[in-house]
């Protein structure tokens, strides 16, 4: 078994909703194998955990309308222009990570605090956030509402993605 499924496997265990889910056997222990908690969890795709997709929400929770298409694998992302990506970001990891136990996936690089006073936000308020600047850039990019092809509008999500990243990371002004 590998590092990443070792690791599902430990946040899998650990997960109360997911103990409930499957049962539990005489000794306490949940019966089903290892294998089979991590299948269950990523949707049947034990062999890829990341590739758990939209249908294999965590807790109930749900992506954010804008992020569906571009969660989808089936869907090619255009290769990335390196000359248009700031150094010391690489895109995958802004594109990959996401708290899905905030109701709109709100990516893990999103601030949880308000910078000036450090208030922590609340999830809805902090899915609210995101929501409303990725709408901000995709309307500055011309792509609002989103049009096209689904390749083409998984295509503008992810450059906005990378815009606002860079725009919270400081590494480009705010459109």
């Amino acid at each position: 078994m590998d590092r990443e499924a070792r690791f599902l496997m430990r946040v899998v265990a650990g997960r109360s909703f997911f103990r409930t889910s499957l049962g539990q056997s005489r000794g306490g222990e949940l019966y089903y194998s290892p294998e089979k908690r991590i299948a269950r969890y990523t949707g049947g795709r034990a062999d890829r955990p990341d590739q758990r997709g939209v249908s294999g929400t965590t807790m109930g929770r749900k992506p954010n309308p804008l992020l569906e298409e571009f969660l989808d694998r089936s869907i090619p992302l255009p290769p990335v222009r390196w000359e248009t990506v700031p150094a010391g970001v690489d895109p995958h990891i802004v594109w990959e990570a996401y708290d899905e136990g905030i109701e709109g996936w709100v990516p893990v690089w999103f601030p949880t605090h308000e910078p000036v006073s450090g208030r922590t936000y609340g999830e809805f308020e902090r899915a609210h956030l995101f929501n409303e600047d990725l709408e901000r850039i995709l309307k500055a990019m011309h792509h609002w509402p989103l049009w096209g092809t689904p390749a083409h509008r998984k295509h503008a999500v992810a450059i906005a993605l990378l815009q606002l990243f860079c725009e919270l990371e400081g590494f480009c002004e705010r459109v």
